[in-house]
């Protein structure tokens, strides 16, 4: 695999190796991490959700998974623009039949953290752990480099891993808007496109930054196209954002990346609940761990699965909201009725990840939601 991280100001973009056994190889960085490691004698199978064009905003996660191949459709990359979440709309739009979510949140979702150097280092840490091959943080200026070669220091501390990281710039392109003067995204992804297909501007050295000294002597020697390079799949994601997914369900999802799949993980929505900060009663940006907010399901996912409830979003009962619609009942709360300020959210099931962030999240960014289930791959 190999991993790209992009946003406001990096890119993130991962490689896995091609050939028969690249995830079974891959997943022995599994227990080097802090995840536990997967059962090697269990292949978990995934079921998925058909994501169509009308439902692309649901599958936005600022994140994909797919093979060079199909990433290498996507043409408009090539096309300067202001919008970064072009960047994920643009290659769903590509590969528009293709476009997949899985049915069980706990195959494939992510939860954002706040961006620091630590944030960046956790975001890396959560992709070596199922076994990235290469990660690859991409910026426009050089001194950037700085910071992230600071999170790279501490994954090397932490981790001993296999995983090749790199720093790489993206296209300097101005979008010539007055809002977005960059786009990082599509910026890092166009180069990438290039890379591949051999025409970069400085080709030796960006091949050896952005695939890997062997890839550009596979290059040499062969003279051939890059896609023929030991990478075959793309994971692109932004760079504050936490990886969860089940090692025993990769080599399923493989399958349908080789199938010219697109994955798109699930956006987990955090939300500041009481058990979570425990001593604190500010119901002006905290629920309250009480009434009927109090439960919240611990979740194991090697145990569990929380099954996709379908296209019907609680939230939009109380639509329009002031602000986004997880957050809109906090002005409203006070310490004698804070359930009415948040009755959007009574129908959700507050759930805690208990092998992953270990924070509590309400449905996705985008209100769905998910039934909790005790077994894994139930859904």
């Amino acid at each position: 695999f190999f991993l790209v991280i992009p946003s406001y100001y990096f890119t993130i973009i991962q490689l896995y190796n091609n050939g028969s056994n690249n995830f079974n190889e891959q997943l022995t960085n599994v227990h080097r991490s802090h995840l536990p490691p997967p059962n090697n004698n269990v292949r978990a199978q995934v079921k998925y959700l058909t994501v169509d064009p009308p439902g692309f905003i649901e599958a936005y996660s600022g994140s994909w998974w797919t093979s060079v191949s199909s990433f290498l459709r996507y043409e408009e990359v090539e096309v300067v623009s202001p919008s970064q979440e072009k960047a994920s709309f643009e290659l769903f739009e590509a590969n528009s039949d293709k476009v997949r979510m899985t049915k069980d949140w706990l195959d494939l979702s992510y939860a954002k953290a706040q961006l620091t150097k630590r944030s960046l280092a956790a975001t890396i840490a959560s992709h070596i752990s199922v076994g990235m091959g290469r990660i690859v943080v991409s910026g426009r200026l050089p001194e950037e480099e700085e910071l992230v070669l600071e999170a790279f220091d501490i994954v090397k501390k932490q981790l001993n891993s296999t995983t090749e990281l790199s720093f790489c710039l993206a296209m300097n392109e101005a979008t010539n808007d007055a809002g977005t003067h960059f786009n990082i995204p599509k910026s890092a992804l166009k180069k990438l496109r290039h890379v591949l297909l051999g025409n970069a501007t400085t080709e030796a050295e960006d091949i050896d930054c952005w695939l890997g000294e062997t890839s550009n002597k596979i290059h040499k020697a062969t003279k051939a196209n890059i896609v023929e390079s030991k990478w075959k799949y793309i994971f692109f994601t932004e760079q504050d954002i936490l990886l969860a997914t089940r090692p025993s369900s990769l080599v399923a999802m493989g399958a349908a990346l080789d199938q010219g799949y697109v994955l798109a993980p699930h956006r987990l929505q955090p939300i500041p609940h009481g058990s979570d900060f425990k001593g604190l009663n500010d119901t002006a940006s905290i629920i309250p761990a009480a009434g009927p907010f109090e439960h919240v399901y611990d979740v194991d996912s090697n145990k569990m699965s929380c099954c996709d409830a379908g296209r019907f979003k609680p939230m939009t009962i109380f639509e329009p909201y002031d602000n986004f619609w997880w957050q809109s009942g906090f002005p409203k709360a006070s310490p004698d009725d804070y359930v009415t300020a948040h009755k959007h959210l009574l129908l959700y099931p507050f759930i805690r990840l208990t092998n992953g962030t270990n924070v509590v999240f309400v449905g996705s960014e985008h209100g769905k939601l998910c039934h909790p289930h005790f077994g894994a791959g139930v859904c």
